[in-house]
């Protein structure tokens, strides 16, 4: 599925430190973030099973400051954080004795899923993570030797300063070797660009937009803006905390500024049934912002095409409060973009376009337009229905506060697919989605509605083929 909705980003950082290395993978969208030795790299959440969380490990509590750890052969700890208060933490092992490894992990305190890990992103053979804590549940670690050896070390917390990043130029000093968080909470929605200008000769800075309730990394920069300077675009909802880390790459000392900058988004028309294809410029790794003003009862796609030498677009669609409800990288075939969306209401859009490219160039932009006829979804009724290859179909349901439903489509022919995506009344939140969860490349989806209204489901055939199906809607049997 090429337009996924929304984009799930599993990743932490490392915290500072001149030996700190690691990987960060937007896995969505399958772009890597850059390997390097740099004071604050990024750690992907790990394939493979090494560190599961065992269901009978042990806990114990650990507090900011030094807590002693003893591991025995071939036997890891498990410690939670008992945190005085929100905000970002700092996690790692130190006073490691000679020839000791350890691996630390990050996982999910309420499932026990592994989030991120890291084995030598401290000092020496040192361990070191990130952790933002919103105030719920504690933070939950693991960590274990590679070699299963015994020994005794120290499990170092401490809590990470934050500061104000506000609109203009703000002057900003790094030491050696630390980074800065900052706080960006702009007091209107809006695109702002966030760069480092001033630079002393030879700094190499690097910015990195994070979740400030959990530290995931949203975004990152190192050499897009002027020279070495780094430049990141934020589309922000008014009154909503951000948090920018930024960091030289080689970890020296250094005084310039972090300079915010209101933008204007540009219009993209949507009248007519196809909007005439327009030539866009784009620089290497750069963006493009339009802002969209879609008519109810319409069905959108746009494009990209005619890309010029090694361009690589993308294509992600956000609601008004800048949340994603559609991504797409090669759906247009090759390297170009193919995005659809239905607009059952007036709403305001904002679409984002992204050169994956190491070179600037040009493309194409093209938008057209569709009136949809929204069919109603009665409850308890099986009715054939019919989808040609990659066509989508918006159905109304009228629902009950509390009630749940279940909504399935069975009897596939031809080979077809089918996708179910539910739709909050905005259509500014995918609220379930179900693939195959059916027999037979059927769907199979069950959802209680937190309200009474209308609610959008959206059934996409994503086969190549024609075909026909069953859908059959429901409370289920008791």
């Amino acid at each position: 599925m090429a337009d996924l909705l929304g984009v799930m980003i599993f990743c932490t950082l490392l915290a500072p430190g001149p030996l700190g290395t690691g990987a960060c993978h937007l896995m969505a969208r399958g772009l890597a973030a850059r390997q390097a030795q740099n004071p604050t790299a990024a750690i992907a959440a790990p394939e493979s099973d090494t560190m599961a969380m065992a269901p009978d490990a042990p806990v114990v509590l650990f507090q900011p400051g030094d807590n002693p750890l003893s591991l025995g052969p071939g036997t890891p700890r498990v410690f939670e954080l008992q945190l005085p208060a929100p905000g970002l933490y700092r996690v790692e092992t130190v006073d490691l004795p000679a020839g000791l490894d350890p691996i630390l992990a990050h996982h999910d305190p309420v499932t026990g899923e592994l989030i991120a890990e890291d084995d030598d992103g401290g000092e020496g053979y040192g361990s070191r993570l990130l952790v933002g804590w919103s105030g719920a549940e504690r933070p939950l670690f693991r960590v274990a030797d590679l070699d299963d050896q015994p020994g005794d070390l120290v499990i170092q917390v401490a809590a990470v300063p934050i500061d104000t990043l506000l609109p203009g130029t703000n002057p900003i000093e790094l030491s050696a070797g630390e980074p800065r968080f900052f706080e960006f909470r702009p007091a209107t929605a809006g695109l702002y660009r966030i760069e480092t200008v001033a630079l002393p000769e030879g700094f190499d800075p690097i910015l990195r937009h994070h979740d400030p309730a959990s530290g995931e990394l949203l975004g990152e920069d190192d050499d897009g803006g002027e020279g070495y300077g780094a430049r990141l675009h934020l589309p922000a909802a008014g009154d909503t905390a951000h948090l920018l880390q930024v960091a030289e790459i080689d970890g020296l000392p250094g005084l310039f500024e972090l300079a915010v900058t209101a933008l204007d988004f540009t219009p993209l028309a949507l009248t007519g049934t196809q909007t005439p294809r327009v030539d866009q410029q784009i620089d290497a790794s750069g963006s493009l912002w339009f802002r969209l003003t879609p008519a109810a009862r319409h069905r959108y796609t746009v494009t990209t095409s005619n890309l010029s030498a090694d361009l690589d677009t993308t294509l992600e669609l956000f609601g008004p409060s800048f949340q994603s409800l559609g991504f797409d990288d090669d759906g247009g075939g090759d390297l170009a973009s193919r995005l659809s969306w239905f607009a059952p209401v007036d709403t305001e859009m904002f679409l984002k376009i992204d050169n994956l490219a190491a070179v600037a160039g040009s493309f194409d932009l093209g938008v057209d337009a569709e009136a949809v006829t929204i069919e109603e979804l009665p409850m308890g009724v099986s009715a054939d229905h019919s989808l040609a290859a990659n066509e989508q179909r918006l159905y109304r349901l009228s629902a009950t506060a509390g009630q749940h439903y279940r909504i399935t489509t069975a009897d596939l022919s031809n080979g077809m697919d089918t996708l179910l995506r539910l739709h909050d009344p905005s259509v500014t939140t995918v609220l379930a989605e179900d693939d195959d969860g059916g027999e037979n490349y059927g769907s199979h989806l069950e959802w209680t509605a937190p309200a009474a209204g209308d609610y959008w489901l959206e059934i996409s055939n994503i086969a190549a083929a024609d075909g026909s199906f069953r859908l059959r809607v429901e409370p289920p049997s008791p």
